[in-house]
């Protein structure tokens, strides 16, 4: 399959590397093959959507947390992400990632850790 046009290749050191890319298509060109996933998703914060002359669309946590707008891609939930992050990873890899949150009450960023279990 081979990674995306876009996506962009760094080597470390000693054969190692990490990829910035699409979410989506880096996850499932490494799967059950990466040590850890490291992800930065904007999910339903729409006060941050223009920050810094950055433009992304924002999507749903799931199908019980919505994220409501004109900016809103509703097609792939940030749990599916979660997914396919845990599919990429080898067996004990861990997955970081940090989720903006958004709603009535809720202005934060969450961390979420998941340690191989």
């Amino acid at each position: 399959m081979g990674l995306p046009d876009d996506a962009v290749r760094h080597e470390i050191d000693d054969g190692e590397h990490y990829v910035v890319g699409d979410a989506m298509d880096v996850l499932a060109e490494y799967r059950d093959e990466a040590a850890a996933v490291f992800l930065d998703d904007a999910w339903a914060r729409p006060g941050r959507v223009q920050q810094g002359g950055l433009a992304y669309d924002l999507h749903p946590f799931d199908e019980d947390h919505v994220a409501e707008g004109d900016d809103v891609d509703g097609t792939l939930p940030t749990a599916d992400v979660i997914d396919a992050s845990r599919d990429a990873l080898v067996d004990a890899g861990f997955d970081v990632e940090t989720v903006d949150g958004y709603g009535p009450e809720d202005d934060r960023t969450v961390f979420v850790a998941v340690a191989p279990g």
